[in-house]
């Protein structure tokens, strides 16, 4: 990964991430806040709702025991009961309806209507002459109206005479409730034990049932609390509740009031500020990552050029130079940067001065040893052939090999001098491979044949290479020569090749003396000589290395192989099957 990657992601990491996660700290602290805060002002709503009803209940209540009073204190028989109502409607106008019941459960007065009947059952007339009781299950007198009722037995002179009741229309609860809203889609509404609805915005659904699952957990004692549900329309509600629990109300009912409110609503405050907040850490860590960005650039910018100049310069650019304005490190790293350049630019002219010096010196002493070699060759046969003097003539025999051999050994060493000077080059071009060794088979033909050694050329036709072929030949011709020279009569040599991955491998097989461990090790050295015993005056020790030289010029390998004295050998290198710049 890249230092200007790393830097990005670096920046990513202290910068963003920290910014999300806070985000996400805030969003979920604050919908905890606010769920609480919602809930407690649901709840809050519905115990304010509930203890207003409960306080118009209560007086209702109240109410009809201070009529059953004031009728008890001066009734008698001959009372005008219907007058006594009358007044009471006026002082008492939340009621709709007052019936005097008489111990019989008759209807002795009614106002404002006429009634004959209120249809109780006997079982229910008798506990009102002994309770006063709040329902609300009853209608109003000849009406289809649902009404609360409330009851409070007569007493004259602590003796009983009747029961007086008086009845309130669910309007008065309505009223009570419609005061209240909350947002678009909140409400309040009331329910008794049963979840039978009796006040609700949508009045068509008053005193239908509610699902038991929305009836909020009240059954004894006075409670409150909040809930969630999911409305028949899929809307997701959350609310709060509480419930009116009076020991007047028959059978031991209640009513609960529930303020709810759909949560899409109650959290849109909370949506809102994530949206927000959202919107203003993508903003921000845009920012930040754009910043980033530039900033790793500008760090990452000169450290790329310096880079690319460190790569130039490996390429033997060394007159590069890398220009860096950054007013800090990085200048004054560059500025040494390119000192050092300058060092090795004057070294590297002065090393290339000294290696021109060499080769001149190297040529000079070539010509210098060959030139007085050249006239002592070409008498020495002369005079050779002149001599009568046995003796004479072996010594004089005796120092023509010498001198060639010395005659030789000057030219190889010039050779491998040549190969390793820069400024030997190489010149490329396509050869047919079995050709050429063909070629350097016919040139090895008169050795093969004194020793009867079967030369094999093994290679495919089709099998080119790009190589200098004078260099080429020079490797073969070394390669053959020492297969031959070192493999005993009626051997056998084998030239072959085959493709690699990217590589051309050619190897020389012989059934030769063989080469130990040690001896492979040492094979390609300069002056080295696997058999020291055999005194060749035409080996130099260095056609092994010359062979080396060139095939690593060429960008390929060379080395051997034998599995050991009287084995024979196998001498193998590889060359780049294709094109390249050497």
């Amino acid at each position: 990964m890249r230092l200007h990657t790393k830097l990005t992601l670096l920046f990513f990491g202290v910068i963003f991430i920290p910014l999300v996660l806070t985000h996400l700290f805030f969003v979920t602290e604050m919908h905890n806040s606010l769920y609480n805060a919602t809930v407690d002002s649901l709840e809050n709503l519905a115990i304010s709702t509930s203890r207003e009803i409960k306080r118009f209940i209560e007086s209702e209540r109240n109410n009809i025991i201070a009529l059953s009073r004031t009728i008890g204190s001066h009734y008698s028989d001959n009372s005008d009961l219907s007058q006594e109502l009358e007044v009471a409607r006026s002082f008492y106008t939340t009621f709709d309806e007052f019936v005097f019941l008489d111990l019989d459960g008759k209807v002795a007065a009614s106002v404002p209507y006429n009634i004959n009947n209120i249809g109780l059952d006997k079982e229910f007339i008798a506990r009102l002459k002994d309770h006063i009781i709040v329902s609300d299950e009853e209608f109003l007198p000849n009406s289809d109206k649902r009404s609360i009722m409330f009851s409070s037995p007569v007493y004259s002179n602590n003796t009983p005479v009747g029961v007086i009741l008086g009845y309130t229309s669910f309007q008065r609860i309505w009223e009570i409730l419609e005061g209240y809203s909350i947002g678009s889609t909140g409400y309040v509404y009331l329910i008794d034990e049963k979840g039978i609805i009796l006040s609700h915005p949508d009045k068509n659904i008053i005193f239908s049932s509610i699902p038991p699952q929305y009836i909020p957990p009240v059954n004894t004692g006075n409670s409150s609390g909040f809930m969630e549900y999911i409305r028949t329309d899929n809307k997701e509600m959350i609310g709060g509740y509480a419930s009116i629990l009076e020991d007047t109300f028959l059978d031991g009912g209640f009513w609960c009031v529930i303020a709810v409110q759909q949560t899409s609503e109650a959290f849109s405050s909370l949506l809102l500020f994530r949206d927000q907040i959202t919107l203003f850490i993508v903003i921000v860590g845009t920012v930040f990552i754009i910043t980033g960005v530039g900033f790793s650039y500008r760090i990452t910018k000169p450290i790329k050029k310096l880079e690319d100049g460190a790569k130039r310069i490996a390429s033997g650019d060394l007159s590069h130079h890398v220009e860096i304005r950054s007013g800090d490190e990085l200048e004054s790293l560059a500025s040494t940067f390119n000192t050092m350049t300058d060092a090795l630019y004057k070294s590297r002219k002065h090393l290339e001065e000294l290696l021109y010096e060499k080769e001149e010196f190297i040529n000079q002493l070539g010509h210098d040893l060959k030139n007085p070699l050249v006239p002592i060759l070409n008498v020495l046969p002369v005079v050779i052939e002149k001599t009568k003097d046995p003796e004479i003539k072996k010594l004089l025999l005796m120092i023509s090999d010498r001198i060639s051999y010395i005659k030789h050994l000057i030219i190889n060493t010039l050779k491998l001098a040549k190969l390793r000077s820069s400024y030997q080059k190489i010149s490329l071009e396509e050869i047919p491979l079995s050709s050429l060794i063909e070629e350097a088979i016919q040139g090895n033909k008169i050795l093969a044949e004194e020793k009867n050694i079967n030369m094999k050329n093994l290679v495919d036709k089709e099998i080119k290479v790009y190589a200098d072929k004078l260099q080429l030949e020079e490797v073969l011709q070394n390669l053959i020569s020492n297969a031959l020279k070192f493999t005993d009569r009626n051997g056998e040599v084998e030239i072959g090749a085959k493709k690699d991955k990217g590589a051309i491998t050619v190897w020389v097989a012989d059934t030769g003396i063989g080469l130990t461990k040690d001896q492979l090790s040492h094979v390609f050295e300069e002056f080295y000589k696997a058999d020291p015993s055999r005194h060749d005056l035409a080996s130099s020790g260095l056609g092994l290395s010359i062979a080396k030289r060139i095939v690593e010029r060429h960008g390929g390998k060379i080395w051997a192989e034998s599995p050991g004295l009287g084995k024979g050998s196998t001498f193998y290198f590889t060359l780049p099957n294709g094109k390249k710049d050497l």
